[in-house]
């Protein structure tokens, strides 16, 4: 995954490089704006996104915290009262 987003970086760098170099024919340097957007759009992208690993990780979690939930979910849980207790007051 690194290997990708150096690569990327680097082809990103090229690109400003030659958006912003004078001597590219003006007709390139659109290509060269477009290519830049769109890789720092997939850079943006990836940094957002998750591997599989990190999401089956984050089932697993998830999963533990909806079972401790379920079992401190105040609505599955019988409340025990006190017993009642009848009380004789004098009359």
């Amino acid at each position: 995954m690194e290997s990708i987003d150096n690569d990327l970086q680097k082809v990103l760098g090229w690109a400003k490089e030659k958006a912003q170099d004078g001597g590219t024919p003006p007709w390139a340097v659109e290509s060269y704006i477009t290519l830049r957007d769109t890789l720092t759009a997939i850079i943006a992208g990836r940094e957002r996104t998750i591997t599989l690993e990190d999401s089956l990780l984050l089932d697993e979690h998830l999963e533990r915290v909806r079972q401790q939930e379920a079992c401190t979910d105040q609505t599955n849980i019988v409340q025990l009262r006190p017993p009642i207790v009848k009380i004789c007051l004098p009359m």
